[in-house]
């Protein structure tokens, strides 16, 4: 595809999303007008239904305003070219109504990418092909996390009440969620109409020599992350029947290695030092007794799109704050506090770790706000403890032994 080509199939793709953007936004921002109107009259408390009738009229003055950002975000997304995220100094306690949110939107996001993912992998795969004629946009901008993520920015932005704010993402819903699939699936049928890509509508229905063929010929970390991710579902199911006990340094590599044998190409020396250096940092914790049965299931889980991201994110991995290994340390605190006293919150640390496996560790900043998301609950748990020993004191006198891990559990708080 010539130059000039591409560039002008960017620009029907942009205008293509700004027309669907407008139509898609509007009818949920209506649907969501409508709720809040029905739910108010059947309110009996005068202020909570005060509350309710304020955010209306907030959503029904502002819908303009957040149809105009919301494009402009996603347009100054798409122009950007991805950066590597700053490292992870320091950890947020997040409000009650802002937890709420951010777990409401991993819920939405795991089953967007869930439903949608052979749709946005074929989306990335076109998009390089037009960046690689000369005509680049950036498909990660696409991603539901990132759409989230800017919603939020933009609500934000306005000073949205945040009522607004946790309706507007409980109310997204199963007709949401199709909403965005049809929009994926509209842009892809586009660029096929534009000639871009014809084959890859859906890069997960290729046999595994067409696979192996084109993405381990190069071998390069980068190849090897795209690689796993397009196998990422058989790897997982492998990797499922390892044994804790019985795994040995060089199984994840040797997994990986079979999965890709008819390709008659070796991993390269970067490649197999990322794979081990990633089986090295999770089998401490995987083997680590102190730590819960089901948190070092979840770590399990995690294998393979810790891979992904520790691949895309090269020599940066490395630092200890980066986001990767930030969220990695508070997933263990929480699996040592499981251990110790089961957790009221497994629910949500669930649904935090189902988006990053949702999104195959390739959206890097799932992890700087899930690790600020685990920090929070870690903190919950902390007080529920010392609420509960609190309570039980006077009917059972503690122990020694149970005065020094309550001891060490406010320092332990205090230093967090």
């Amino acid at each position: 595809m010539e130059s000039i080509t591409a560039h002008g199939t960017l620009e029907s793709v942009l205008g293509y999303i700004r027309e669907e953007l407008r139509a898609r936004s509007g009818r949920f921002l209506d649907r969501a007008e409508r709720s809040l109107a029905q739910h108010w009259t059947q309110v009996l408390d005068l202020n909570e239904r005060a509350a309710m009738q304020e955010a209306g009229r907030w959503l029904t003055t502002n819908k303009p305003a957040i149809h105009a950002r919301i494009y402009r975000q996603l347009i100054d997304a798409l122009n950007a070219r991805p950066a590597t995220p700053p490292d992870q100094t320091s950890l947020r306690v997040l409000e009650a109504a802002e937890l709420a949110i951010t777990l409401a939107r991993d819920q939405m996001v795991s089953k967007v990418m869930s439903q949608g993912r052979a749709e946005l992998a074929a989306l990335e795969a076109r998009f390089e092909l037009l960046a690689g004629d000369g005509a680049y946009a950036n498909p990660k901008a696409l991603w539901p996390g990132a759409l989230a993520d800017n919603f939020i920015v933009v609500l934000k932005s306005l000073n949205a009440p945040e009522r607004v704010q946790r309706m507007l993402i409980d109310s997204y819903g199963d007709e949401g969620i199709r909403l965005l699939l049809e929009f994926y699936h509209g842009i892809n049928a586009l660029l096929i109409r534009s000639n871009v890509g014809r084959s890859l509508s859906d890069p997960f229905a290729t046999s595994d020599r067409e696979i192996e063929s084109l993405r381990i010929g190069d071998r390069s970390v980068f190849a090897l992350a795209r690689a796993v991710r397009l196998v990422l579902g058989r790897l997982q199911q492998r990797m499922a029947g390892v044994d804790l006990t019985t795994w040995t340094p060089g199984t994840l590599r040797e997994l990986i290695e079979r999965q890709f044998a008819q390709s008659r190409s070796s991993l390269s020396r970067a490649q197999a030092q990322s794979i081990d250096h990633v089986e090295s940092l999770l089998l401490d914790w995987l083997r680590d007794d102190r730590i819960s049965g089901r948190v070092r299931e979840e770590i399990r889980r995690l294998t393979l799109p810790i891979l992904v991201g520790r691949l895309i994110c090269g020599d940066e991995f490395a630092a200890p704050d980066n986001p990767i290994r930030v969220f990695l340390r508070q997933l263990a605190v929480i699996g040592y506090r499981d251990q110790e006293f089961p957790l009221s919150t497994y629910d949500s640390v669930r649904l935090i770790v189902d988006r990053i496996v949702a999104e195959q560790g390739g959206e890097s900043a799932s992890f700087r706000s899930a690790a600020d998301a685990l920090n929070t609950l870690s903190r919950q748990e902390v007080r529920r403890r010392l609420s509960v020993q609190a309570h039980d004191r006077p009917a059972k006198p503690a122990t020694e032994a149970a005065e020094a891990s309550l001891a060490a559990f406010v320092r332990e708080a205090h230093r967090q």
